[in-house]
């Protein structure tokens, strides 16, 4: 058997160089970006706001404020401005507590130790080893804090769900007993009484202050249930006015740092104080009747009387100018690090499309031997051919063609056409016509041609032969030279009466 030459595919064109080097830019720039990001947010989170807060009994307060302790007078003048660092404390103080004029307590996260301070200069004086139970989580600490007169120190662990007692040198004296707590969020003392929140029961409970049994549980209005508290103060008429509520509570809600201060009675009513719209009540601390809220969404000292009334901000014109700046630079802060997370999603996006158009994309033109490399090999190795040929037929053309009612393998020679329907890796004869028997010929180019569609190549051109008894032999070729070279010979052998359409594949660009 001979078999006529077949010309070299022409060279394919290359593949663009500007889709490497723009995958390669994106991919820069994306990781650019989320580096830029990353570093913003740790510069957020070293700008926590307005995180603590502790009254000293002449009025002035102590604030801690990102990684700063600022001390104000009773009229809200700054006297200091401490680094966290230059106090002595590891961390930003989770809770601050003044007993009396001279000392500072400071409650770090997970710490195992309470810090004390000099509470004119905020210098650390030293440090309370606590006699910790060897029961409790060892990853973990308390989450509040409160000191009595006498410096006996209580805890609320909310890991432990627990509340521990110890005395001034940091000796145990105390723990609530098993189950009464579920998730203690706050203790305070009330004389000598010691009141905690429960955030998961909605319960105040008063509690012995020297053995921690349980005195007195007030049950939380049943129509904000659903809010967690997360600290509390005594209130400075209870005791006093049997009207007067027993508590103020910080309670948020739901999975948010957004909520309300909130006024507790003994029968269960609550009243709450609205602290803005997007308000993140911090902490709290009665001064007299005058009760400060941290609030920091917008970084501000709200003041309100003991009839719930607003008054003006705490602070002078020095301090809230202070706080005003702090505020716009979180919110600059958080605007850069949306822009950068957005600009490192965008190019990565950007990236991957382009990376996709250039996996996937492949020369409109290969190499003819590569495209119609199987039909090439069929022809010198499978035995459906060589089982039909004639004596003294030789092959011209063959090409393999793809469509939506299965595989076509055509073999063109000096006296017929040939068609194998291929099923797999199959080949079984379809029918064998004159190459008279031709009556029309289309050629036509494909839509997308060398696109990869859900993992096949797109054909290079659609050629579609109808013969003379009805049948129909057409779909998609990967090799356009072959297919017009094999339309080409077939319509010579066509009579002079037929009329073939033909559209000729538009040349690759």
């Amino acid at each position: 058997m001979t078999r006529a030459p077949r010309p070299q595919g022409s060279t394919p064109p290359a593949r663009p160089a500007w889709r490497g080097i723009g995958v390669l830019c994106l991919l820069a720039i994306a990781l650019g970006c989320a580096w830029m990001a990353w570093q913003t947010h740790g510069r957020r989170a070293q700008a926590p706001g307005l995180t603590a807060l502790a009254a000293l009994p002449d009025g002035a307060v102590w604030l801690a404020i990102n990684q700063e302790l600022w001390h104000l007078d009773a009229q809200g003048r700054l006297k200091s401005r401490q680094p966290i660092r230059e106090t002595g404390l590891s961390a930003a103080p989770l809770r601050l507590a003044a007993p009396d004029q001279r000392s500072l307590y400071a409650l770090v996260p997970k710490a195992r130790e309470v810090a004390v301070l000099d509470a004119s200069t905020a210098r650390l004086q030293r440090r309370i080893a606590l006699q910790w139970p060897s029961d409790l989580p060892q990853d973990s600490g308390a989450i509040d804090l409160a000191v009595a007169p006498d410096g006996r120190i209580a805890l609320a662990h909310a890991a432990a769900q627990a509340v521990l007692l110890f005395d001034a040198q940091g000796r145990l004296l105390a723990r609530s007993a098993s189950k009464a707590l579920a998730q203690p969020t706050s203790v305070w003392w009330d004389d000598d009484d010691l009141w905690v929140a429960d955030a998961s029961q909605h319960q105040l409970l008063r509690l012995s202050g020297s053995s921690l049994a349980t005195r007195q549980t007030i049950q939380l209005s049943a129509k904000v249930a659903t809010r967690h508290t997360v600290r509390g103060v005594h209130h400075p008429r209870a005791g006093i006015d049997i009207h007067a509520p027993v508590a103020t509570l910080i309670r948020l809600e739901p999975g948010s740092r957004t909520g309300l201060v909130t006024y507790e009675w003994a029968d269960g009513m609550e009243i709450g104080q609205d602290a803005g719209p997007q308000g993140q009540p911090r902490d709290l601390a009665w001064i007299g009747e005058t009760l400060l809220v941290l609030e920091n969404f917008e970084l501000r000292l709200l003041r309100f009387d003991v009839d719930r009334r607003a008054l003006g901000d705490f602070g002078d014109m020095a301090v809230q100018r202070w706080l005003e700046q702090g505020f716009k630079d979180r919110e600059r802060l958080r605007r850069m690090q949306w822009a950068w997370a957005g600009g490192g999603a965008l190019s990565l996006l950007l990236m991957l499309g382009l990376a996709s158009t250039l996996l996937r994309s492949r020369p409109a033109h290969q190499p003819e031997e590569a495209a119609n490399a199987r039909a090439l090999r069929w022809l010198d190795e499978n035995p459906a051919w060589q089982a039909v040929q004639l004596e003294q037929e030789h092959v011209r053309e063959t090409i393999e063609l793809q469509g939506a009612e299965g595989g076509l393998w055509l073999v063109l020679s000096n006296r017929r056409l040939v068609a194998f329907r291929v099923e797999g890796q199959q080949t079984l004869p379809r029918g064998a016509w004159h190459r008279t028997d031709v009556s029309s010929v289309e050629l036509t180019a494909g839509k997308t041609p060398g696109q990869w569609r859900l993992g096949a190549r797109s054909p290079a051109c659609r050629l579609r032969i109808r013969l003379n008894d009805g049948t129909v032999l057409q779909g998609g070729a990967q090799s356009r030279e072959t297919a017009e070279r094999m339309a080409a010979v077939l319509r010579l052998g066509m009579p002079p009466a037929a009329s073939p359409v033909s559209t000729e594949p538009s040349a690759a660009p």
